[in-house]
């Protein structure tokens, strides 16, 4: 199944709402609308301030997604592109997700 960007919010929203998340961000194939059944869902999330805080809780959020997308996720924290090791060796890959990315869930 390919999710419209209207569906994957209206589902990620509750989980958002559980670890206080501010915001969720699409961005990759989905975002750029040419997802397949087989793609996965790209997320990005403001970790300031929510109740995501080392690998456990991110583990959690990350299984909370699939379950309810029934997709596999890639789920990262915005801060984390802001990182300078993240801009030196990841430079195309920032630019893509800013490019692409849509925001799906504000608080």
């Amino acid at each position: 199944m390919i999710y419209s960007i209207e569906e994957i919010s209206r589902r990620i929203k509750p989980i958002a709402k559980k670890y206080q998340i501010s915001a969720m961000y699409l961005y990759g194939s989905y975002a750029r609308g040419d997802a397949t059944e087989h793609s996965d869902i790209d997320l990005a999330y403001k970790r300031e301030g929510s109740l995501v805080r080392g690998l456990l809780k991110m583990s959690s959020l990350k299984m909370d997604l699939e379950q309810v997308l029934e997709k596999d996720v890639d789920i990262v924290p915005l801060e984390s592109f802001e990182e300078p090791i993240i801009q030196q060796r990841h430079p195309r890959y920032i630019k893509n997700v800013k490019v692409s990315e849509v925001p799906i869930y504000v608080a």
